[in-house]
């Protein structure tokens, strides 16, 4: 059985409290075995960030999510490290399919019966998080206490 919950531990300013980085945990281990693609990317980079030399700026990732008809490909661990990246997620769209071929466009309205996992940014005030395997669900749901279930988006 599939679901979708949403995460919405906000601060005081209305911000999401929860992180990117805090999310991608509670994937694992599935997440190693999935493809990933990155459909939507806006962040702003937090006090003190300092840009990695070695790594592709956000406007970078950005280029790439827009240049692609399905997104940014991305394995685990460059999911991980753009996870770690200093910012604070504004809008975002991760889908995890058991394959690359399986991703779907950009833009396709009905991605979670495509993926296998959908984790959303919204405008910087909450998470959705959409997955088929109730575990994944579970672990959610015990590693974020607010969080609550919500109807799947047609």
């Amino acid at each position: 059985m599939a679901g979708m919950i949403e995460i919405r531990d906000n601060t005081e300013g209305g911000h999401v409290a929860v992180d990117f980085a805090q999310i991608l945990p509670v994937l694992e281990p599935e997440g190693r075995g999935l493809a990933w693609a990155l459909q939507a990317f806006e962040v702003n980079p937090l006090k003190g960030f300092v840009p990695d030399p070695a790594r592709p700026t956000f406007a970078d990732i950005e280029e790439r999510v827009e240049q692609s008809r399905c997104g940014a490909i991305l394995d685990w661990q460059a999911v991980c490290q753009l996870a770690q990246s200093n910012c604070q997620t504004i809008w975002a769209t991760l889908v995890g399919c058991c394959e690359v071929a399986l991703i779907p466009d950009r833009g396709t309205t009905d991605l979670c019966s495509a993926c296998e996992v959908v984790v959303e940014a919204i405008d910087g005030e909450c998470w959705e998080v959409y997955a088929k395997d109730d575990e994944i669900l579970a672990r959610f749901k015990a590693a974020f206490p607010n969080a609550r279930e919500v109807p799947e988006r047609a």
